[in-house]
């Protein structure tokens, strides 16, 4: 992920490389399997880097979906109702988790405001395993 203009400006520079290789290779004309594996493999990462690029300038031209950041603030209540909705336990989550349950309950009374973002996606990974998908549940029970 491009975070800024020097990191920009290298990656433009490093597709340019990229590119002249892959004109070199196939201006070569060989068709045995090592040189296509490395035009491949050329080709992918050009590829990559030409999304990089894209992405880059699509979010600086403000062609960016900012509802994620709209969420974040729910994030703390959405998790205690998606434990809930689970049927886990403070005790249960915390034990998931391999923390103690004062943890969880300290983490819970506050919505999670103190927790590190690596904290949160552990408990939506830990909580997300055991809600069941609704729309498979729906959907194999209407055939």
């Amino acid at each position: 992920m491009i975070k800024n203009e020097r990191q920009l400006a290298a990656t433009n520079k490093q597709l340019d490389l990229l590119n002249q290789a892959l004109d070199g290779l196939r201006a070569a004309g060989e068709q045995d399997a090592l040189s296509l594996a490395r035009v491949g493999a050329l080709e992918a990462d050009a590829a990559s880097l030409e999304r990089q690029i894209s992405e880059f300038t699509a979010i600086r031209r403000g062609e960016l979906d900012l509802a994620p950041l709209a969420a974040i603030h729910r994030m703390g209540k959405a998790l205690v109702h998606a434990r809930i909705a689970s049927n886990l336990t403070q005790e249960e989550l915390a034990l998931m988790l391999g923390q103690k349950p004062q943890q969880i309950q300290r983490y819970e009374r506050t919505q999670y405001s103190s927790a590190s973002l690596s904290t949160l996606e552990r408990v939506a990974d830990v909580i997300s395993a055991r809600i069941p998908d609704k729309n498979s549940a729906s959907s194999s029970g209407s055939r």
